[in-house]
């Protein structure tokens, strides 16, 4: 069975991940024009007011954890734990 490349490689240190394939760079490039669509047409519809930025705000953290479900769904990794704990303890 031929294993799917990852789209996303998940960082040594910390939380996160790296954009590791042209699939992986589409989706963060949907992710911006979606966001600034979004953005934009809620401003013009609610003409600049607190109301706009409030669902502004709610759909980017919303759409952010979506992106954040993909990156972990595509890295290959089952969590995002450091990779090497020896490195940390002293000797």
């Amino acid at each position: 069975m031929k294993k799917n490349k990852q789209w996303f490689r998940a960082r040594e240190r910390n939380w996160g991940w790296y954009p590791e394939s042209w699939q992986a760079w589409m989706i963060i490039m949907i992710w911006v024009i979606v966001l600034a669509g979004v953005t934009a047409a809620l401003n013009l519809r609610f003409d600049f007011g607190w109301l706009a930025s409030v669902l502004s705000i709610i759909f980017g953290f919303t759409s952010f954890g979506i992106l954040v479900m993909i990156a972990q769904k595509t890295s290959g990794r089952a969590d995002n734990s450091v990779v090497d704990n020896d490195r940390f303890d002293s000797k």
